[in-house]
């Protein structure tokens, strides 16, 4: 399952960091913080690193998102249980969250989506935001 967030412009990586932050979410998730370091277009190449770390990960990804690279890092909301995937495609207008699998769940199998929704949608509307949509992923 992803939450889809499509924008009129495509969405700067720092703007993102941001919006997270301004949700009450941060970076570091199960006690570090799991991102992509990507080399190339479509090497997903997932590592993690002590939360000491975090500043120069977000400072290494936002170049890679300049470079049109995908990046992707784990994003969680304190105290909340509610955590995932954060992903930024090149060239795309569009970003999406991969909720963890251990997310709360609002029925069994059902993750609860719209704790997600009322954390970003709102923060993410002066950045153009056009739409919202969740999807299954094969």
């Amino acid at each position: 399952m992803s939450l889809d967030f499509t924008f009129e412009q495509v969405p700067q990586f720092v703007e993102v960091v941001k919006v997270v932050r301004k949700s009450g979410g941060g970076f570091v998730a199960h006690n570090r913080i799991s991102f992509m370091k990507n080399t190339e277009i479509d090497a997903y190449d997932w590592q993690t690193a002590s939360p000491a770390a975090e500043a120069s990960i977000l400072a290494m990804l936002e170049e890679k998102a300049a470079a049109k690279i995908e990046v992707g890092i784990s994003v969680a909301w304190k105290g909340s249980g509610h955590g995932g995937t954060l992903h930024i495609q090149p060239e795309s207008r569009r970003i999406f969250i991969i909720p963890y699998a251990d997310s709360p769940q609002v029925a069994p199998g059902f993750i609860g989506l719209g704790w997600y929704l009322d954390r970003l949608t709102a923060d993410f509307a002066p950045f153009g935001l056009l739409s919202v949509e969740a999807s299954d992923i094969p």
